[in-house]
């Protein structure tokens, strides 16, 4: 890989990070990580890093609540991005443990969803029925018409495509709204993080509090994996037959979820949960509710 060399001449970190992206041709990330330099620090000379600087950024990383891989990446780009400039650094080392799920109760979610403004009311609802990664949940909650026939995205990590069914309980959030974001994706998913925490008090709530609690509730109805991505991998050739979205839709309606957001009638979540339930019979099965209901009907 080709590095990128500046002489004696000053060049801030985020178009170095920039230059040394194309010239490369590589992924944006290195990019993203210098603006993360930028925003705790200053968009400084690439050449005047210091360790001291690492450790700074590192610090203000865990603050807000980043995962520990984020920070290991970030450290691990900008370190590159220091050796590119013709330098070397030392950069503490990170520890990248298993990753421990901690999926929040909905007792917890229905007692701050009163406090959190509607922007943050939308962006929960999105995340927890698509339990997709912060990022990728603000870009589609961004991308939010309200005319949607099936909610879609390409996931920024896998390039995988995914796609949600719409439950009519659910449309009622999906109404285009005034959002606080701008600038980066990683400012903008600092802003969720704060709300979030500033309605959660003592016990802060985080982004992946929410993503492992939806994900807990679709792997117990048996379609996790097409949810998470990961599903559509292991489909390997049956991808070419099989409609993951239509595979959600038959148990879409059966998903818990809070009390707190799901308002519509009881006589319209119980027929689509009945209608859910009737799909994911056997044809002999199907075709005596199907008499018996007719006779039912007759009478």
């Amino acid at each position: 890989m080709e590095s990128v060399l500046v002489g004696e001449q000053t060049m801030k970190i985020v178009a170095f990070a920039a230059e040394y992206v194309q010239r490369n041709n590589l992924k944006k990330t290195p990019i993203y990580s210098a603006v993360r330099f930028a925003k705790y620090l200053s968009d400084m000379d690439v050449k005047t890093v210091t360790t001291g600087h690492l450790t700074t950024v590192k610090e203000r990383c865990q603050a807000d609540g980043l995962s520990q891989w984020t920070i290991k990446g970030t450290l691990k780009d900008l370190r590159t991005l220091i050796r590119a400039s013709g330098r070397d650094i030392k950069t503490d080392r990170i520890k990248t443990p298993e990753p421990k799920s901690k999926p929040v109760s909905f007792a917890v979610i229905d007692s701050i969803w009163p406090r959190l403004p509607e922007w943050c009311q939308q962006w929960l609802v999105v995340s927890y029925w698509t339990a997709l990664r912060l990022e990728d949940s603000i870009r589609l909650q961004q991308s939010l018409t309200g005319t949607e026939e099936f909610l879609e995205i390409v996931a920024s990590k896998t390039g995988h495509r995914q796609r949600w069914p719409i439950t009519d309980w659910l449309r009622q959030y999906l109404q285009p709204i005034e959002l606080p974001y701008g600038g980066s994706l990683d400012w903008s998913a600092s802003i969720v993080r704060t709300t979030l925490k500033a309605a959660s008090g003592t016990s802060p709530v985080l982004p992946n509090h929410i993503r492992d609690r939806s994900l807990n509730e679709w792997y117990r109805l048996g379609v996790g994996d097409l949810v998470h991505g990961s599903g559509l991998h292991k489909l390997g050739v049956m991808r070419h037959y099989i409609d993951p979205l239509e595979q959600l839709a038959t148990v879409a309606p059966r998903l818990a979820v809070p009390s707190c957001i799901r308002s519509v009638p009881e006589s319209v979540t119980t027929e689509e949960s009945l209608l859910a339930n009737f799909r994911a019979l056997d044809p002999a099965a199907k075709t005596l509710i199907s008499a018996t209901a007719e006779r039912l009907a007759g009478t």
